[in-house]
């Protein structure tokens, strides 16, 4: 591959003939071609660990990830192109009547979404979403043109992120169509917004479940607890799903251990009224952490699922069984009285009333009802 492009290929290649089904057919194999060099991309993106600097100073992450995100929308957009240039000639001579993501007005994540469950299978369709990533990354490399010495980490870092995750999922959406179109498996996962939020959520109740399981620290066991909210702070920097955290969230949780690991010196642990005031900001930011639920892809599947599941539940004492644990999956993070009761695998009736209370939550919380 040179320059974004398949190995030994001419973009006006893909284009040349016009005629009819045969034009289609050149295309959709040229298309094909574009998986390779994608896939590398998405690779190189996903080697970028800004994890590791979340917790160095800024001007480290000025000088390190801001030119190697940078690189990768360049190269990104080069792909991107050349597969825009393949489709064009081709939709201009046929109009096969899919498409319509033009004129989106979704934001790019929701945009993607709708494209993959569209499902469109044609160059058209290709042609869409190409077209609203190039627009995403050609935005987000103005924005990070614009970063500069002065600014803050959560500037750089949260710029970095979002381009590289704008990589990820835009072309995870182009590979999707490309592989509809040619009949072939796609190269690249493809997460909706809806999965990754109910992964992030799933980590928070974990998280949370973990450090509420610690208690308020009596007299004596604030160090001991302080090393158990330390220690579950870096396994969660470990879980799959931390990247999907949002920045800010992210960067909160690393001061926090870094204050953590600071008190647990043996010159600063002796000040026990410091020690509780960064327990208490522990706690108050564990508690914050349930906000994911009002994220609106969350509350337009929970308010779904829990009214399925209101109509499927009966009102007998039977203790749940694994089809009902399976089915409630779902929503873990959700509401802690409904999790501690999927834990200790209580009654369906005692179920089925507590999720006409979260039904009716729900319901206020979307402008509607659950039914």
């Amino acid at each position: 591959m040179m320059d974004g492009l398949p190995a030994g290929s001419d973009p006006s290649a893909f284009g040349a003939r016009r005629d009819g089904v045969g034009a289609e057919l050149v295309q959709v194999a040229g298309l094909g071609a574009f998986q390779q060099p994608m896939a590398e991309i998405v690779e190189r993106a996903e080697r970028v660990d800004i994890r590791h600097f979340e917790t160095l100073p800024v001007a480290q992450a000025q000088k390190d990830l801001h030119p190697a995100a940078s690189l990768l929308v360049q190269q990104a957009r080069t792909v991107v192109g050349a597969i825009l240039h393949a489709c064009e000639s081709f939709s201009a001579a046929a109009e096969d009547g899919s498409g319509g993501l033009h004129d989106s007005f979704l934001p790019f994540e929701r945009a993607m979404d709708a494209a993959v469950q569209a499902g469109g299978a044609s160059v058209r369709a290709v042609e869409d979403v190409a077209f609203l990533v190039q627009l995403e990354l050609r935005q987000r490399e103005e924005r990070l043109r614009r970063v500069n010495d002065a600014s803050g980490g959560l500037a750089v870092i949260g710029e970095c992120d979002s381009a590289l995750r704008r990589i990820r999922k835009g072309f995870g959406a182009i590979d999707v169509a490309i592989a509809r179109a040619a009949s072939v498996a796609p190269r690249l996962d493809f997460s909706s917004e809806l999965e990754e939020s109910l992964l992030v959520r799933e980590a928070y109740a974990k998280f949370r479940t973990r450090l509420a399981a610690e208690g308020t620290p009596a007299p004596g066991e604030l160090y001991a607890k302080m090393r158990v909210a330390g220690t579950h702070i870096a396994v969660l920097v470990g879980w799959k799903a931390y990247p999907l955290l949002r920045v800010r969230d992210r960067l909160q949780l690393r001061d926090l251990q870094q204050r953590i690991l600071a008190w647990l010196r043996p010159e600063n642990r002796v000040d026990e009224i410091a020690g509780m005031r960064l327990w208490q900001d522990v706690v108050a930011f564990v508690e914050m952490l349930a906000q994911v639920n009002r994220r609106q892809e969350l509350l337009k599947h929970d308010a779904k699922l829990v009214g399925e599941l209101l109509a499927t539940f009966g009102h007998d004492a039977g203790v749940l069984d694994e089809a009902s644990l399976a089915a409630l999956a779902p929503l873990k993070g959700l509401d802690d009285e409904l999790d501690a009761l999927v834990a200790s695998r209580g009654t369906r009736s005692a179920l089925s009333a507590l999720l006409e209370r979260i039904a009716s939550r729900l319901g206020a919380a979307t402008g509607g009802t659950t039914a």
